[in-house]
Protein backbone atom coordinates (compact mmCIF):
# COMPACT_ATOMS: atom_id res chain seq x y z
CA UNK A 1 0.00 0.00 0.00
CA UNK A 2 2.95 2.48 0.99
CA UNK A 3 4.61 1.53 -2.49
CA UNK A 4 1.70 2.15 -4.20
CA UNK A 5 1.07 5.91 -2.61
CA UNK A 6 4.62 6.98 -3.08
CA UNK A 7 4.15 5.73 -7.26
CA UNK A 8 0.69 7.38 -7.23
CA UNK A 9 2.71 10.77 -5.51
CA UNK A 10 5.68 10.19 -7.88
CA UNK A 11 2.89 10.47 -10.84
CA UNK A 12 1.41 13.62 -9.70
CA UNK A 13 4.11 15.22 -9.15
CA UNK A 14 5.68 14.28 -12.49
CA UNK A 15 2.47 15.52 -14.05
CA UNK A 16 2.93 18.71 -12.05
CA UNK A 17 6.22 19.19 -13.41
CA UNK A 18 5.11 18.88 -17.04
CA UNK A 19 2.37 21.29 -16.25
CA UNK A 20 5.10 23.99 -15.40
CA UNK A 21 7.36 22.93 -18.23
CA UNK A 22 4.44 23.72 -20.73
CA UNK A 23 3.51 26.43 -18.91
CA UNK A 24 6.78 27.93 -19.26
CA UNK A 25 7.37 27.15 -22.37
CA UNK A 26 4.15 28.84 -23.76
CA UNK A 27 5.22 32.05 -21.12
CA UNK A 28 8.81 32.21 -23.46
CA UNK A 29 6.37 31.80 -26.44
CA UNK A 30 4.26 34.63 -25.88
CA UNK A 31 6.59 36.97 -24.75
CA UNK A 32 8.42 36.36 -27.81
CA UNK A 33 5.76 37.25 -29.38
CA UNK A 34 4.97 40.60 -27.43
CA UNK A 35 8.85 41.59 -28.55
CA UNK A 36 7.97 41.48 -31.54
CA UNK A 37 5.05 42.72 -31.89
CA UNK A 38 6.46 45.81 -30.10
CA UNK A 39 9.70 46.26 -31.98
CA UNK A 40 7.14 46.58 -35.31
CA UNK A 41 5.25 49.00 -33.19
CA UNK A 42 7.83 51.18 -32.62
CA UNK A 43 9.72 50.85 -36.18
CA UNK A 44 6.45 51.80 -37.76
CA UNK A 45 6.33 55.07 -34.82
CA UNK A 46 9.56 55.50 -35.65
CA UNK A 47 8.76 55.93 -39.45
CA UNK A 48 5.83 58.22 -38.75
CA UNK A 49 7.73 60.39 -36.93
CA UNK A 50 10.18 60.71 -39.48
CA UNK A 51 7.48 61.67 -42.38
CA UNK A 52 5.73 63.93 -40.00
CA UNK A 53 9.61 65.54 -38.88
CA UNK A 54 9.70 65.65 -43.41
CA UNK A 55 6.41 67.38 -43.59
CA UNK A 56 7.24 70.03 -41.12
CA UNK A 57 10.28 71.03 -43.37
CA UNK A 58 8.32 71.62 -45.96
CA UNK A 59 5.74 73.62 -44.16
CA UNK A 60 8.77 75.39 -42.71
CA UNK A 61 10.04 76.02 -45.90
CA UNK A 62 6.71 77.25 -47.64
CA UNK A 63 5.91 79.37 -44.63
CA UNK A 64 9.53 81.02 -45.05
CA UNK A 65 8.86 80.99 -49.60
CA UNK A 66 5.53 83.20 -48.41
CA UNK A 67 6.93 85.42 -45.56
CA UNK A 68 9.35 86.47 -47.70
CA UNK A 69 7.52 86.87 -50.79
CA UNK A 70 5.03 89.18 -48.24
CA UNK A 71 7.68 91.28 -46.97
CA UNK A 72 9.62 91.71 -50.24
CA UNK A 73 9.59 94.77 -51.59
CA UNK A 74 8.44 95.01 -55.12
CA UNK A 75 10.38 96.96 -57.19
CA UNK A 76 8.73 98.76 -60.07
CA UNK A 77 10.35 100.30 -63.04
CA UNK A 78 8.94 103.41 -64.25
CA UNK A 79 9.66 104.44 -67.42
Amino acid sequence: MRENNKVLKKQVSDIFQEIRNRVDKKEKEILSIMDNALEDAAREIDLFVKTLENKAASVRSTFDLIKNHLTARDEVIYE
